[in-house]
C-alpha cells in the first residue's frame, strides 16, 4: 500500500502561496492528474492492464514496442537522427504516445496544475515527489537488493546510454553477468532534451523492475509519506485557477507549440476572457 500525505488547494490564491510553503526547494517534481483518485502510473502499466497482458509479460511487451519503434523511426521521421540510446528512445516514445515505463513529471507546479485542470470534471490533483529524497533512497536500496547493478549515482555522473541500460534494463544486455532487474524508482533526465521536455521543464521517473508498478517499486523506500504528496484541487476553484494560469501564460499553446496546441488552448482562453466576450463579434469581410 502506498503511503503519502495529502493537502488541499481551496482557492486560486493558494496556488502560489501554498506551493511555496509546502515545496520550498527546487528538487520537488510535480505531476497533474485530472482525477484526484488516480495514482502515479506508467503508460505501459495502463496499456498492459487495458489489453490484458499479465505483469510477467510487461518486459516482453516493452521489448517489442522498443524494437518496432526503433525499426520504423526513420521511415516516419526521415530527418530525425536514429539512436540506439534507450533513454533517448524511451523519451521519444513517451512524447509520441507509445507506452513506456517512464512517468512524466515537471519541475513547475504551475504547469502540473494546468495539466491537472485542463480536462478535469471533478476534483483534480497534483502529485509532488521529492527528487532529493528519491535520489538518497535509490542509492541506499539498489546496492542492498542488487549489488550487481550500477549505483543510481553512477548514472547521474554522465547519464550515458550504457549505464542507463545496465541499471534499468540489464535483461536486454547480451552479457550473461548482467543480472536481473531490481525494484526501485529513479529520475531519468537525458543529457539531450527534446523540445517538449525543454519547454515543460520536464523530467521522468522510471522503475527498475518493469513487471511491477510504480507503487511496488517504491516498496523498500523509507519516508514516502513525507516525500510523496497529493495536492487535491477542489472542483469549485479549478476553473478560477485555469483563468489565473492562462494569464500567467501557461496553456496548451505555450506548452505544445504549433497549431494543435494553439487550437486546444482556445478552450481555456475563452474561459479566461469570458467577462470581456459577451457579444458576437462581426466576421471580417
Amino acid at each position: 500500500m502506498l503511503r503519502f500525505s495529502q493537502k488541499h488547494l481551496r482557492s486560486a490564491d493558494d496556488l502560489i502561496r501554498q506551493f511555496r510553503v509546502w515545496f520550498p526547494t527546487t528538487r520537488w517534481m510535480f505531476r497533474g492528474h485530472a482525477n484526484a483518485r488516480w495514482l502515479p502510473t506508467s503508460s505501459l502499466d495502463r496499456y498492459c492492464s487495458d489489453f490484458g497482458f499479465p505483469a510477467r509479460k510487461k518486459a516482453v511487451v516493452e521489448s517489442f514496442l522498443l524494437q518496432d519503434f526503433y525499426r520504423h523511426l526513420s521511415a516516419h521521421e526521415p530527418g530525425l537522427p536514429v539512436t540506439s540510446d534507450l533513454q533517448l528512445l524511451l523519451a521519444l516514445m513517451q512524447h509520441h504516445g507509445t507506452p513506456t515505463r517512464m512517468i512524466d513529471w515537471t519541475y513547475s507546479p504551475f504547469i502540473a496544475t494546468y495539466i491537472a485542470l485542463e480536462t478535469a470534471q471533478g476534483d483534480a490533483a497534483v502529485w509532488a515527489l521529492n527528487g532529493e529524497w528519491l535520489e538518497r533512497e535509490a542509492n541506499r536500496v539498489v546496492p542492498q537488493v542488487a549489488p550487481h547493478l550500477p549505483r543510481p549515482s553512477d548514472y547521474d555522473k554522465s547519464r550515458d546510454a550504457e549505464t542507463f541500460q545496465r541499471l534499468f534494463m540489464p535483461q536486454l544486455l547480451r552479457s550473461p553477468g548482467a543480472g536481473r532487474p531490481a525494484a526501485f524508482v529513479y529520475t531519468v533526465n537525458p543529457l539531450l532534451l527534446n523540445r517538449r521536455l525543454s519547454i515543460q521543464q520536464g523530467v521522468f521517473t522510471a522503475v527498475g523492475d518493469v513487471t511491477k508498478s510504480f507503487v511496488a517499486n517504491l516498496a523498500k523506500y523509507k519516508g514516502t509519506r513525507e516525500n510523496l504528496v497529493k495536492v487535491v484541487i477542489d472542483r469549485n476553484v479549478g476553473r478560477e485557477m485555469l483563468s489565473v494560469l492562462h494569464r500567467m501564460g501557461i496553456n496548451r499553446s505555450s506548452l505544445l507549440p504549433g497549431l494543435d496546441g494553439f487550437a486546444w488552448s482556445l478552450r481555456t482562453k475563452m474561459h479566461a476572457l469570458r467577462e470581456t466576450r459577451g457579444t458576437i463579434q462581426p466576421w471580417p469581410s
